[in-house]
């Protein structure tokens, strides 16, 4: 990955809150999402900590002991699961932290016999859509011209056939 000292490391109650802020950050710099998009994601992980599982997740990928990366799983029916909370901060970008953080996802969906692996994106985020084809993803569905965060863009559902 890099030089410096690289973890991934299961999040605890600190990491919730900066979570939350480096997503509304990032995405409001990078993509132009208004406040809605943090509330949103602030709703989305309130809902996978009330409905955790044994199987639930949450990593934080660390830098020099401190945090730069996220990504989540859980569990859904049909002995699927779903990824979510996907994100590596810009400075480190392009060091192998987002394939680490989706590789260490795929070993857990694996290890739990999951027979899937579905996640969400939007059509706008074309670095991390081309880390999904890498990984043998699949697009699935394609909702067009989603009005969300004071932007447009297509909401995608990628699948991975585990």
């Amino acid at each position: 990955m890099t030089d410096s000292t690289t973890c991934i490391r299961i999040a605890d109650q600190e990491d919730l809150d900066w979570l939350v802020e480096q997503h509304g950050a990032v995405y409001s710099a990078e993509f132009g999402f208004d406040s809605g998009f943090r509330d949103a994601i602030a709703g989305k992980l309130a809902a996978f900590v009330r409905n955790r599982t044994d199987f639930s997740r949450i990593w934080i990928g660390e830098v020099d002991r401190g945090p730069v990366a996220t990504i989540a799983i859980s569990e859904r029916p049909g002995n699927s699961a779903f990824l979510n909370f996907v994100l590596v901060l810009p400075a480190c970008r392009g060091k192998g932290i987002a394939r680490a953080m989706m590789e260490t996802a795929l070993r857990h969906a694996r290890n739990h016999g999951m027979a899937e692996l579905r996640l969400e994106t939007y059509s706008c985020l074309e670095d991390a859509r081309r880390l999904y084809s890498r990984l043998g993803f699949r697009l699935t569905e394609v909702t067009p011209g989603i009005s969300l965060y004071g932007q447009t863009f297509d909401r995608e559902f990628w699948t991975l056939k585990l």
